[in-house]
């Protein structure tokens, strides 16, 4: 295998000072290559596959550096020369990970050789055992590269040098070694066993630093003069040397080696300290992103359950409302079948009583044509009656007839003739109004009790083909009492059929009509176009004339207890457009709202029988009203 390089840099005298170092030193160990720069003719042509080590004069552009990690497979260690005292130009090199050392301009001789070998072998990535290791020319270095325990034993030897030999203290697991926030007037020295520090909170005892406090205990708060921040307690049994700050200050001023194995000591504890701090910090970071993760899912639950909740509530509150319907639908079909009846039955008796009185066929004939009698305006009474006046009736006569339904001047001459009392005339009348009131009201109820059989009947199994106008119909009837003053506009084109549960399309149309008549605040327009879209969709647009919903609101009015009504934005119940989503969903259909100041549309598209058995077209694009917004 091809060696690694060192490859120097640069065209001053430090350049050329460190290619003979080199060459005379770690030259027979490796190849070393020696360019001037970048706009070199050589360094286009130069291998540069197998370059470990990079020795650059700083005078040389970063662009040397950065174009040479280009160019090889693995990211070179890069040693700098500098004359200079402050740097600023270095920061892209640090950024990228390419600066490994700066070395200063003159060196010591030889030193640059000791630099570029070490270099050399973290780019190999080589162990060196103890045996070939050079030792660290400074006390404190070589004391960090030996074992724990060892240094320890050296420290305590050299305090028993000043001090003479120490006892040993052996206690028991579970002893407190110091105790929070009590002053600490010596250092303890641990021989053996563990000791694990920590501190009394609301929650209980915490461990702190376990299987990392160190060999000294103690020492941080001797340091600072303050009282201890946490209780050393003894893991295991533990042997240890105890002294005071007079012995401590003895040694540190009798043996220079003592303050020096100390230092090394606490810097070996404090570097465990700290990575264990930086793993239980990475740890503490993830606990807590999988935390938010999971109160995430929990607040999507509990949203989901309580739509869940409020759909069950509002499912269980219909049923009820459904029984105590079909109950009332059901006592309300028979008196209605005996009004019916009794109607029928009265008509047909007064009738036979007035057979045998003078001029029976013209009373008959006057409550006939108040029976059937159109609805009329006051205006066109007032036209009619001044019509019959002027054909010779009298005013009395007339206001009697005009109120019976008489319209023509004929008819109101052969009804004088007959010479019937005014009293008896305007009975007459009357009673044919009343008659005609109470089939009104017959009708009325019988078309009420109809349309509430339908929208609480129980659903089908299966949906069944539907006519939508049918549905609408039904809840314009349901909501008739909400909708006295608004203005209904129908637009019914022929549609085709839907397949569908009609009960749950009439409760979607109702929360619309009495979403229509809140906003319109009892008057205004509410138009129902319902036509075919193609041949897959039938649309329902219910579009009303009232103050509209803001933009940003649009959205969220399918949310369930999110409502607008009264004119403010609150969370009440809020189920009906909710409810109506999930309807028109579950048939497979879509729901949509445009809003602006004076109109607002809701459009639902629902597959016809076509749609729903065969693959759908998309739907057309709504396009918003002007003035709505994006």
């Amino acid at each position: 295998m091809t060696p690694p390089r060192v490859l120097v840099i640069g065209r001053g005298e430090a350049t050329d000072r460190a290619e003979g170092e080199l060459g005379a030193t770690v030259g027979q160990e490796c190849d070393v290559l020696r360019l001037d720069g970048v706009d070199s003719e050589e360094w286009a042509e130069a291998d540069l596959s197998r370059v470990a080590v990079v020795v650059a004069d700083v005078d040389e552009p970063v662009q040397a550096v950065t174009e040479l990690a280009r160019r090889t497979a693995r990211p070179p260690r890069v040693l700098l020369l500098t004359t200079k005292v402050l740097h600023d130009d270095l920061g892209d090199l640090v950024d990228v990970d390419l600066l490994s050392g700066v070395v200063a301009v003159p060196w010591t001789p030889g030193r640059l050789a000791v630099q570029v070998r070490a270099q050399l072998g973290r780019w190999q990535g080589v162990h060196v055992d103890d045996s070939e290791a050079v030792a660290p020319d400074s006390p404190l270095l070589h004391s960090l590269e030996q074992p724990l325990d060892a240094v320890v034993r050296e420290l305590v030897e050299a305090i028993e040098d000043v001090l003479g030999p120490r006892p040993r203290l052996v206690l028991p697991e579970g002893t407190r070694v110091t105790r929070e926030d009590v002053s600490v007037d010596g250092l303890l020295i641990v021989l053996r066993g563990e000791v694990a520090l920590g501190v009394a909170s609301p929650t209980g005892k915490i461990t702190l630093n376990h299987a990392s406090t160190g060999p000294l205990i103690g020492l941080p708060s001797l340091i600072e003069r303050q009282r201890a921040l946490a209780t050393a307690h003894a893991m295991t049994e533990v042997e240890l040397i105890r002294l005071t700050v007079e012995q401590v200050d003895q040694a540190l001023a009798g043996d220079t080696r003592v303050g020096l194995l100390m230092t090394a000591v606490s810097m070996r504890s404090l570097a465990r300290r700290l990575r264990r701090a930086e793993i239980l910090q990475v740890e503490k970071t993830r606990l807590n992103a999988e935390l938010a993760d999971e109160r995430a899912k929990l607040a999507d639950a509990l949203a989901e359950l309580g739509e869940a909740r409020i759909a069950m509530v509002a499912q269980a509150r219909s049923a009820t409302i459904g029984e105590m319907a079909a109950g009332i639908s059901h006592e309300l079909n028979s008196p209605l079948a005996a009004l019916t009846r009794a109607l029928d039955h009265s008509e047909q008796d007064v009738l036979t009583l007035l057979a045998d009185l003078p001029a029976s066929d013209a009373v008959t004939e006057v409550i006939g044509t108040a029976r059937e009698r159109p609805a009329h305006s006051t205006r066109e009474e007032r036209r009619i009656r001044r019509e019959l006046s002027a054909a010779g009736i009298p005013d009395r006569q007339a206001r009697i007839l005009a109120t019976a339904g008489v319209t023509t001047a004929a008819q109101a001459k052969r009804l004088r003739d007959a010479r019937i009392p005014d009293a008896q005339l305007e009975a007459a009348a009357g009673l044919g109004a009343a008659l005609r009131n109470a089939r009104l009201a017959e009708e009325h109820i019988s078309t009420l009790v109809t349309s509430l059989r339908s929208a609480i009947r129980p659903d089908q199994a299966e949906p069944v083909p539907t006519d939508v106008a049918e549905t609408i119909e039904d809840a314009l009837r349901l909501a008739g009492h909400r909708l006295h003053d608004v203005e209904i506009r129908r637009s019914y084109a022929e549609t085709d059929q839907v397949l569908a549960h009609p009960a749950q399309l009439t409760q979607v149309w109702t929360n619309l009509f009495v979403n229509a008549a809140d906003a319109l605040g009892g008057s205004g327009t509410v138009e129902i176009d319902v036509r075919n879209r193609n041949e897959h969709w039938v649309r329902i647009e219910v579009r009303d004339n009232g103050p509209g919903i803001a933009p940003e609101l649009q959205e969220q009015i399918f949310e369930p207890r999110f409502t607008t009504k009264a004119g403010a934005v609150r969370f009440g119940l809020g189920l009906g457009l909710g409810i109506s989503r999930r309807i028109v969903t579950e048939h497979s259909g879509v729901i949509s709202v445009r809003s602006r100041p004076g109109e607002t549309v809701f459009t639902v598209d629902l597959p016809t029988l076509a749609g729903s058995a065969e693959p759908t077209q998309p739907l057309p694009v709504v396009a918003p009203l002007k003035g709505a917004g994006p």
